[in-house]
């Protein structure tokens, strides 16, 4: 027994032996293996690692193995690339896109001249240095796709076939820079693709209920929250690339075209972002006032894209010498100007108007672009902003402004609404610098002529400018319809509104100032049945003729309106409050219960 025990220990133990010898030659045979892997490892060391923010440590941990993966991480940022990339996806040809990048250079990029200029001459050159802007620029330029360059102006101009495939890859694009960021994301091209997107937003395609009915138009995406959140976001990119920094530096006598390219897309990230805060009453994300040295050096510099580069220099003026007013009162919304801060603000907008007038009076169609519109709408938005009392329903319980100061910013809110609608006019050139609301004899006689070019330009504006275009008309028929101001802009009165119940108002006399601005802003509603079906206009131009016809204003050739806009006062506030905006805070008297009852 004890030999048999004996004999099965001294088994056991060489089995035991042949398996440890077996995971011997595993690990020695894997070795070589792993000896190469730990070659290729680099020697980690924290020499220059440096204590920063825990993120930043950590990456600089590991930035030597990033070093060694250079090559793979260029081959992914190209391969998402493609992806991207309208002619790769076989949504466009080469010649399609680079008939859209000229399309965009000619038509919508003065209304916001920060893109290079240079991408023109070259256009598929931007397609490898700017892949995002690439396909946004191609993704704008697609909403309205004539057959011929040379279309004449009564011909409807389409979209492109492929449109809501662009639309559906710059979607793409934009949620790849918002949800799923990557270090290399971070760069200009990035912050210029979110700037042409908070500007020209996309439109979402509505599909008929009822096959025997017409497609309805599609819908812009475009609203005051939709913007703040694409521009915040831009904002953040151009903070980690340090814009701001680079643009506040001073002494600098020569500057490289990329610097360039970074003054204008962090200018127009400002003014986009000052726009926004007065037609939405939402927060600034970015302080202007820092940028004057800056601006100077763009304007000088031999390598300015004029006269581009000069609008761009003189709207940031404008928007610094706004925003120090702001601040010096503490309203950074520009809703609740004191009287002292409105007079120094109207002020400080004349003066800074009067040289500007001067230095760009060479320029194209100045009378209807950029600065000056701009500074139209500021004077409109911040000045009716303290007129709420005198249009809301309902008694406002906050103090009462002097009945002096009302009365300027009526003046100052009638002229510039005046001044907004009248700039379309084939005239405008000659009278709106002079013209006064309420001095009749500044304005022309007669009917106002439309200016048929400046409406084609209006076509390809960015998403703003119908905001203020068509607060403009509301606003001058609201003063009408409150009985403010009579036919011909007159002040009558500026009692704060009691009852809900208004005097049925007359239809205006044929002739009337009000009767001219109004049948003009329809002359640019008719203009608009031409465009695109992806022009934002469409949605806007119900607003404006259910105002006129609300006044029983006919347009020049006498198509009345009322029928197809179903007019009345809150059918117009409606639109309003569908159009993403309330304009200005409490003006039009929103919060409150609106079901006004006419009497005759």
């Amino acid at each position: 027994l004890e030999n048999h025990e004996q004999r099965l220990v001294t088994l056991e133990g060489a089995e035991k032996n042949q398996d440890l010898g077996h995971q011997v030659i595993n690990l020695q045979s894997a070795s070589p293996l792993q000896a190469a892997r730990d070659a290729q490892e680099p020697e980690f060391n924290m020499d220059h690692v440096a204590l920063e923010s825990p993120f930043a440590t950590l990456r600089s941990m590991g930035a030597r193995v990033n070093d060694q993966t250079n090559a793979d991480s260029s081959s992914k940022t190209r391969y998402q690339s493609s992806l991207c990339d309208p002619i790769a996806c076989g949504i466009l040809t080469a010649k399609e896109a680079e008939r859209a990048v000229d399309l965009y250079f000619s038509r919508h990029h003065p209304n916001a001249p920060f893109v290079s200029e240079a991408f023109r001459k070259d256009p598929l050159s931007i397609r490898s240095t700017s892949p995002s802007v690439f396909l946004a620029i191609c993704s704008i330029s697609a909403r309205s796709w004539p057959e011929e360059y040379e279309r004449q102006p009564e011909q409807p101009c389409k979209a492109h076939l492929k449109v809501v495939d662009l639309v559906s890859l710059f979607d793409k694009r934009i949620s790849q820079l918002l949800l799923r960021p990557i270090p290399s994301d971070i760069n200009l091209d990035s912050v210029q693709a979110l700037l042409l997107y908070a500007q020209w937003m996309p439109f979402d395609e509505k599909h008929r209920e009822d096959r025997f009915r017409p497609t309805p138009n599609p819908t812009s995406r475009y609203n005051d929250v939709s913007a703040w959140a694409v521009l915040g976001l831009a904002a953040r990119y151009a903070k980690l690339l340090r814009i701001n920094q680079q643009v506040a530096t001073t002494g600098r006598n020569n500057y490289y075209e990329e610097d360039l390219a970074r003054f204008r897309t962090y200018y127009n990230l400002i003014s986009c972002d000052f726009n926004l805060m007065l037609s939405s009453g939402l927060p600034v994300s970015i302080d202007p006032t820092s940028t004057r040295q800056g601006m100077l050096e763009l304007a000088e510099s031999d390598r300015a894209q004029l006269p581009g580069d000069l609008r761009i220099v003189a709207l940031i003026e404008l928007v610094s010498v706004t925003y120090k007013t702001l601040v010096k009162c503490g309203d950074f919304s520009g809703r609740t100007l004191d009287p002292k801060s409105l007079r120094s603000l109207n002020a400080d907008l004349d003066q800074w108007e009067r040289p500007w007038t001067v230095k760009l009076a060479h320029t194209f169609s100045q009378h209807n672009q950029l600065p000056f519109t701009s500074v139209r709408w500021y004077r409109l938005a911040l000045n009716s902003a303290s007129l709420a009392p005198l249009f809301s329903p309902e008694k406002q319980a906050r103090p009462q402004h002097s009945h002096l100061l009302s009365i300027q910013c009526l003046e100052k809110s009638l002229t510039a609404a005046c001044q907004i609608v009248f700039s379309y006019s084939f005239d405008a050139g000659d009278f709106v610098w002079d013209l006064e609301s309420q001095l009749p004899s500044s304005f022309p006689g007669g009917l106002f002529k439309l200016d048929v070019e400046a409406l084609q330009r209006m076509q390809y504006a960015v998403d703003s400018s119908w905001i203020s275009y068509t607060f403009a008309v509301t606003f001058l028929v609201l003063c009408f319809v409150r009985q403010i101001v009579d036919e011909n802009l007159q002040l009558l009165c500026l009692q704060p509104a009691g009852p809900q119940t208004y005097l049925q108002p007359p239809n205006l006399r044929s002739g009337s100032i009000l009767d001219r601005l109004l049948r003009l802003a329809l002359e640019v509603c008719s203009g608009i049945e031409c465009f695109s079906s992806f022009c934002p206009g469409h949605d806007y131009r119900k607003i404006i003729t259910r105002a006129a016809s609300l006044l029983g204003v006919k347009d020049q050739i006498g198509k009345d309106y009322t029928t197809e806009a179903g007019a009345d006062m809150q059918s117009i506030l409606d639109l309003i409050h569908e159009s993403g905006f309330e304009w200005p805070e409490d003006l039009c008297g929103m919060e409150s219960n609106l079901d006004i009852n006419w009497t005759s």
